[in-house]
């Protein structure tokens, strides 16, 4: 009965150490894989505009496999294996004084193309995530956002979206919203 304890307990252990090993972001293992590790301030349409070439040239890795779930420590469900329309890229890494945040470049479900956030604890454990920039969209709609970074703790974001006038023939704005982000209460 001794030894049936002893090996259940050696079992709970293995698997407990093997599913922590994706609950955290080892930064060593990725950090060469950003593009920036400068600190970037401000997001907006040019930063993705300029990033998209990179992308199409193969400049930058996509964000494949396990890299992917020790990124997003289950918070997105299918994990990427193949590059495709959604893959996400890495874009920009930095250390601030609790935190590490990454920025990562992706196209949504509505062809917007997107810098989010995410921001870890020194532990690598994710905390929280947030879109910094959009630009993109589909026939209908598209939308623009951009934002700057006040301090460590606070972003500004403005949101802009169009409807797209036939009359026209160009995007007219529908919509404008700017959002203040207390990074510090997330």
């Amino acid at each position: 009965m001794k030894n049936y304890i002893n090996i259940l307990i050696i079992v709970f252990l293995i698997f407990s150490c093997k599913s922590n090993k994706n609950n955290y972001l080892d930064f060593e293992k990725v950090k060469s894989d950003f593009l920036y590790q400068e600190e970037i301030n401000c997001y907006n349409t040019d930063s993705i505009k300029n990033f998209l070439p990179l992308v199409a040239s193969n400049k930058v890795k996509p964000i494949l496999n396990e890299k992917f779930k020790s990124i997003f420590q289950g918070k997105i469900k299918e994990v990427d294996t193949l590059v495709t329309e959604h893959t996400y890229y890495p874009y920009n890494i930095q250390n601030s004084k609790n935190n590490i945040r990454i920025t990562l470049f992706n196209t949504d479900d509505n062809w917007v193309n997107q810098i989010t956030m995410l921001t870890y604890d020194k532990r690598g454990n994710l905390k929280n995530d947030y879109v910094l920039a959009r630009f993109g969209g589909d026939q209908e709609l598209f939308v623009e956002s951009e934002g700057c970074f006040y301090n460590d703790s606070i972003y500004e974001i403005t949101n802009s979206s169009f409807e797209y006038d036939i009359i026209l023939k160009k995007n007219k704005l529908k919509a404008r919203q700017n959002r203040v982000i207390n990074l510090k209460n997330n």
